[in-house]
């Protein structure tokens, strides 16, 4: 999940030295807009709808709004963090159940069309060995909030830290039910 949200909306923050996932982007064809708020990138969307564009992928997992209609209850759902990825998470665990291989459903997360969804596929791979290579875990960010790591008992040995994503709560309510439990891939 974090080698894919990444890829889609991931942003060069050079005073944190590293890529971090945007939860306020916003894509319009070979338009991309890494937006400050939430309320700028609300306004971006509704820009884009008003001048008669359909084909826009909002949130830290890129969800197209036009290829998911019913995903969220609202637009300020769909630029939530939380439901984002959540979002994010339960359609790529469909697309895995769909295919019967976590590659093929990496590839579809992106496109259908083979040749565009291999070229994703090895990107967020590539993406996803790097951070599992990295000896030095850095924490998560998401808008601001912070994540770290969770040691992740191993079968043999002392605990090895992993990343995990971590969902971030709003105004101290806890994630949409059943958010973690998806990411996590229950």
């Amino acid at each position: 999940m974090r080698a894919v949200a990444l890829i889609e909306s991931g942003r060069w923050l050079p005073e944190d030295g590293q890529t971090q996932a945007w939860p306020w982007t916003v894509t319009a064809g070979p338009e991309t807009f890494y937006l400050p708020t939430k309320h700028e990138a609300l306004r971006k969307v509704r820009e884009l709808r008003a001048s008669g564009r359909s084909n826009i992928d909002v949130g830290c997992m890129q969800v197209n709004l036009g290829y998911h209609p019913d995903a969220f209850a609202s637009l300020e759902e769909a630029l939530d963090p939380a439901s984002n990825i959540a979002y994010g998470a339960k359609f790529l665990k469909h697309l895995r159940v769909e295919t019967r291989s976590w590659a093929r459903a990496t590839a579809r997360y992106h496109s259908s069309n083979p040749d565009r969804g291999q070229a994703y596929r090895a990107k967020v791979y590539r993406r996803w060995q790097e951070l599992r290579h990295d000896r030095i875990m850095a924490p998560i960010r998401v808008a601001g909030a912070v994540a770290r790591p969770e040691p992740v008992e191993a079968a043999a040995g002392p605990p090895a830290p992993r990343p995990r994503l971590i969902l971030p709560t709003r105004d101290g309510k806890p994630a949409p039910p059943g958010a973690i439990a998806i990411i996590r891939g229950q």
